[in-house]
């Protein structure tokens, strides 16, 4: 499997929350003088194409074009079997079960020990010895979980969205399975301050921002929370 991205930016547009917005533009208000007629509303700037710059990003390369990352020189030539993609940041998964995580690190969610940004993707030494089997990347948090059925979690720990009771881990960090009843988890997703998990017997287990609350296990039971 080939990795690849691309992200545009417009010349003259602001940034809030992650997002791109046209700057206002000057108007000319033109109104008839005789007469009811409503006003009529034209731009004075002219409109002009949008101009693509590179953006050092989660695509692992800065790149205003659709872009093949070969496994031989990113992955160390181990194919790719998953990719995740989260807000600001990405994780790929190889066909050796190990975890590469690049783009924004903030709050540890590369799960790389520190906050710093990665141009290109660098493998997570937390997972050694450990086989990953799925992984999933949230707004600002990561999630994983092992062939044996294990979850680890790392990044935003906000509204508990870890399931560790703590703000912030820079590196992943093993959950119990006493906190899942014992069970063992098959698939995670990670969300905005927010994870869900699924055990064998296909009980949901959630760790939810704010009330902690959703209406489905089994869809018909109420779900479990992770504490």
């Amino acid at each position: 499997m080939d990795v690849g991205g691309w992200r545009e930016r417009k010349v003259g547009h602001r940034r809030r929350g992650g997002c791109c917005f046209p700057p206002p533009s000057p108007a000319l208000h033109v109104c008839p003088s005789p007469g009811p007629a409503p006003c009529e509303v034209r731009s004075t700037v002219p409109r002009t194409p949008p101009v693509m710059q590179p953006l050092p990003s989660c695509m692992g390369q800065a790149r205003t074009a659709p872009t093949r990352l070969p496994p031989a020189e990113v992955f160390g030539g181990v194919p790719v079997v998953m990719v995740s993609c989260g807000s600001r940041h990405t994780l790929v998964l190889t066909s050796e079960r190990d975890v590469w995580s690049f783009g924004c690190g903030s709050w540890g969610r590369l799960g790389l020990g520190d906050v710093a940004d990665r141009m290109v993707p660098t493998q997570l030494a937390g997972f050694a010895g450990v086989k990953v089997a799925f992984v999933a990347a949230g707004a600002s948090h990561s999630v994983a979980v092992t062939v044996d059925g294990e979850v680890w979690s790392w990044g935003c720990g906000k509204h508990g969205c870890l399931g560790l009771n703590v703000e912030d881990r820079l590196v992943p960090a093993l959950l119990g399975r006493e906190k899942f009843g014992g069970a063992q988890i098959v698939l995670v997703a990670a969300g905005l301050s927010h994870t869900v998990a699924v055990c064998t017997d296909g009980l949901l287990w959630c760790e939810w921002a704010g009330e902690r609350e959703i209406a489905s296990e089994r869809a018909s039971d109420t779900v479990r929370v992770c504490v």
